[in-house]
């Protein structure tokens, strides 16, 4: 048996089922605006002219109708900056943090911010302990109430 193919892509002739073919045709390697959204959505924001990680591309290319990572690296690869120079761009950083946003100044200042706010929460701690525990209890009315078997009752507020 064979798959009838009833929708071809315009841009790599391809033939796809009816309820695929337009999905692919949205993201298809060889449509002639696809350079134009990789690089946009390849472009480094904080660096123009650099690429982004894989990952990072992989997090705006739906924003950009952008084609996958991966189908990006087939067509145009090997490898990721293989992909970047493809587009005009200059590799960036393949894969992890960002270079430049863990210092150790950024280090020590996040440190010091959960030392403050460790330190905020320990002070208001003792506070709400010592609040609880000055011998206070719940708060009742002062004059007791006589139910009618001879037992006595508090209200408590």
């Amino acid at each position: 048996m064979t798959r009838l193919r009833v929708y071809t892509c315009p841009h790599c002739g391809r033939g796809f089922a009816q309820g695929t073919g337009p999905i692919h045709t949205a993201t298809c390697i060889h449509a002639p605006d696809m350079p134009d959204r990789v690089r946009a959505a390849l472009e480094d924001p904080d660096r123009p002219g650099y690429a982004l990680s894989v990952r990072g591309y992989s997090e705006r290319a739906p924003q950009f109708a952008a084609t996958s990572a991966d189908i990006l690296a087939r067509a145009w690869g090997p490898t990721w900056a293989d992909v970047a120079r493809r587009v005009g761009l200059e590799p960036g950083q393949r894969a992890g943090t960002k270079k430049g946003t863990n210092t150790k100044a950024q280090k020590e200042a996040t440190e010091a911010r959960a030392i403050a706010e460790t330190e905020e929460a320990l002070q208001r701690d003792a506070e709400l302990r010592e609040y609880w525990s000055g011998g206070r209890g719940l708060p009742v009315l002062d004059t007791p109430r006589q139910l009618p078997d001879g037992r006595v009752a508090w209200m408590v507020r």
